[in-house]
């Protein structure tokens, strides 16, 4: 049950996190205060080593159902824009 637990508390936040970090955002004048929110995420999260990271994936078997999840909550892997794309 922690390890369950810890996938999705520490390991969904670093894996949001270091997403975040790989897209270049950047604060701007029409910023939310969710997307202020995901901004401090990213800042937070990228502070920590890598190995944290790749630690907190390899030593627990629940994190990687967490990412498969994650995915799949946004459509990846599926063929989502085939509408728009033959447009």
């Amino acid at each position: 049950e922690h390890d369950r637990l810890a996938a999705r508390s520490q390991f969904l936040t670093h894996f949001t996190g270091r997403v975040l970090g790989q897209l270049g955002l950047a604060a701007s004048s029409v910023d939310t205060a969710g997307f202020r929110a995901l901004l401090r995420l990213r800042d937070h999260t990228v502070q920590d080593s890598g190995e944290l990271f790749f630690g907190l994936y390899q030593h627990n078997a629940f994190s990687r159902r967490e990412i498969t999840e994650f995915c799949a909550a946004a459509g990846v892997g599926a063929d989502t824009h085939s509408e728009t794309s033959s447009a």
